[in-house]
């Protein structure tokens, strides 16, 4: 796939999909993804995913909103409503930025979840380990958190706290028409600028016929995330000033489990969660400017044997990770620092937690990531997965709050001044993407 958006003035179907929800995506995101060509279009040979307010789009304006309105997303393309969730993963649970020390050389070194070095070429580079073993979302059945009763349409009630999505936006993926399974992966985009802006660059397997689900996520092993997850880029779009790493940040990550994420709740004896996370992440920092300020390249890397994620060139790599025997301690189960038992919190028996990608489907020393993955570009907004961390940086909602979305749409006047007013700062802009499978694969 080699897609630079020139000579052309409509998006490509032979490479992409458009997802149009305004489910949350896993995530309790606060956005509705649409296919109006005032959230994704191209322009100047360039893709922009603009994110807008609701407001502007429907009768009542804001009113309407908060209060006694309803909205049906046109050309909306959920499946199977609320049991469909599964489709939309939840993604980064960790904001795994550690705790760091600067020294005069322009060193940084971190404690904590990540461990960070530097050099004086004002970048910095981190990597960590992280396993959480418990879930941030928050689950209603309302359209303000995590699992809307229909990812089709909303309806705002002041008594109940829910509200019509407050933001419009994008989110394309190539899932049926453009995979990889080992190769490279090379994406040149412009960040976009403002508050509780989510851009992010991923992958998700395909699945095979063995395992034809139709969620997204699932892949030869099973449901999110015991097939993995990929995620290139992703970043906020709030200020460096923002404590929780802003715009000069840009992350990777590797995230999976062996169990999946619509199981049965199982409690560690801290936790209860419907799976246990692992994330491998990395990020890169520039101390001039911010990733908003121009265009970068993303890359990732892959073969079964090790991988690589890097920002414009491979001395800035987020991860570089050697894969090699099962038996290793570099065998993505082994790392994972699972428990060996867990306990099931609605029966109170206890569940061993195997591998299981020891044996199924003839699993690699690189599973669950050696199967074909698709690429994801989106730009979400907020969301209750923990990506934006409660209480910093002046975050107007809680991610276990019911009415989440509701307490993000009432400070509207606050960060929606923080976004600029022109498109080539406020939008995700993508100048190309480019997708190599290794040869022999």
């Amino acid at each position: 796939m080699d897609e630079d958006f020139s000579g052309s003035s409509s998006i490509d179907d032979t490479n992409w999909t458009l997802d149009v929800a305004l489910s949350g995506f896993g995530n309790g995101e606060f956005e509705m993804t649409t296919n109006d060509p005032s959230n994704v279009y191209i322009s100047n040979g360039q893709l922009y995913i603009m994110p807008t307010l609701t407001s502007d789009s429907i009768d009542g304006g804001w009113d309407a909103i908060m209060n006694n309105g309803s909205y049906q997303l046109s050309g909306c393309t959920a499946q199977g409503g609320v049991t469909d969730q599964g489709a939309w993963v939840q993604r980064r649970q960790n904001d795994g930025t550690g705790n760091s020390t600067t020294n005069g050389n322009s060193t940084t070194t971190g404690s904590g979840n990540s461990t960070t070095t530097g050099s004086g070429n004002s970048t910095t580079t981190g990597s960590g380990n992280s396993t959480t073993t418990g879930s941030s979302n928050s689950t209603t059945s309302s359209n303000s958190t995590t699992t809307p009763s229909d990812p089709c349409t909303a309806i705002s009630n002041a008594q109940s706290g829910t509200v019509i999505n407050p933001v419009m936006s994008g989110r394309l993926n190539t899932r049926g028409k453009r995979t990889i399974k080992y190769g490279r992966v090379e994406v040149r985009a412009k960040l976009p600028q403002g508050d509780w802006l989510w851009p992010a660059i991923w992958m998700l397997p395909q699945g095979n016929s063995t395992n034809s689900s139709t969620s997204q996520g699932t892949g030869v092993y099973g449901v999110w995330p015991m097939s993995g997850e990929i995620d290139i880029m992703e970043a906020r779009g709030n200020l460096p000033s923002y404590p929780a790493q802003g715009s000069n940040y840009v992350r990777s990550s590797l995230n999976y489990g062996p169990f999946a994420g619509g199981s049965t709740p199982i409690s560690t004896g801290t936790s209860t969660t419907a799976n246990l996370l692992k994330s491998i992440y990395g990020w890169v920092s520039t101390k001039r400017g911010n990733f908003a300020d121009g265009f970068h390249v993303y890359a990732f890397e892959w073969t079964g044997e090790w991988m690589r994620f890097y920002t414009d060139d491979r001395l800035q790599a987020m991860i570089n990770l050697k894969i090699s025997s099962k038996s290793s301690d570099s065998y993505f189960f082994n790392t994972g620092g699972f428990p060996g038992v867990a306990m099931n919190a609605s029966s109170g028996k206890e569940v061993v937690v195997e591998d299981p990608w020891s044996t199924a489907f003839g699993g690699s020393a690189a599973a669950p990531f050696d199967q074909d993955f698709y690429l994801v570009i989106d730009l979400a907004v907020g969301g209750t997965s923990g990506w934006f961390p409660d209480s910093v940086g002046g975050k107007p909602w809680y991610d276990g709050s019911a009415t989440a979305m509701h307490d993000f749409a009432a400070a509207h006047d606050t960060w929606s001044a923080t976004w600029p007013s022109s498109a080539d700062d406020r939008a995700f802009r993508i100048d190309y993407v480019k997708m190599w499978n290794l040869c022999g694969t």
